[in-house]
C-alpha cells in the first residue's frame, strides 16, 4: 500500500496543531529569536532580557499561565504583564490569537 507524501504531510500538521501549547522542551526558560531578529532570554527564576532589533537589551519578568486547556508564558514589556504570549513556539499579542494561530509571531530556539 503505498502512502501518499500528502497523507503523511497532512496528518503531521493536524498533530501540531492540536497538541495544545509547549515550548520545545517541558519549561518555557531558554533564549529564542523572533522573525524580527527580536531577542528574549526566558530563566528560570522567572527574569527576562529581552533586545529588541537595534535597540538596547533590557530586563523584564515572565510568568506561566493556563487557560481553556492551553500552557503559555506571558513576558512583560512597557507596563503590561501580559505584553507577548510565548505558546506553541511562536509569540501572540493577545491570547486569543493563540487557538486560531492568528498574526503568530514565530521564533527560533537557541540550542
Amino acid at each position: 500500500m503505498k502512502i501518499s507524501k500528502y497523507y503523511i504531510l497532512f496528518v503531521f500538521c493536524f498533530f501540531l496543531a492540536f497538541t495544545g501549547c509547549e515550548s520545545r522542551h517541558d519549561t518555557f526558560t531558554g533564549k529564542f529569536i523572533d522573525e524580527y531578529e527580536n531577542k528574549f532570554e526566558l530563566r528560570a527564576d522567572h527574569s527576562a532580557t529581552v533586545q529588541f532589533a537595534g535597540m538596547d537589551p533590557f530586563e523584564t519578568t515572565w510568568s506561566e499561565g493556563e487557560k481553556d486547556g492551553l500552557k503559555y508564558a506571558t513576558i512583560a514589556f512597557n507596563g503590561d504583564d501580559a505584553y507577548f504570549y510565548l505558546c506553541n513556539n511562536a509569540l501572540y499579542r493577545h491570547f486569543e490569537n493563540i487557538k486560531t494561530k492568528r498574526q503568530a509571531i514565530h521564533i527560533e530556539w537557541e540550542e
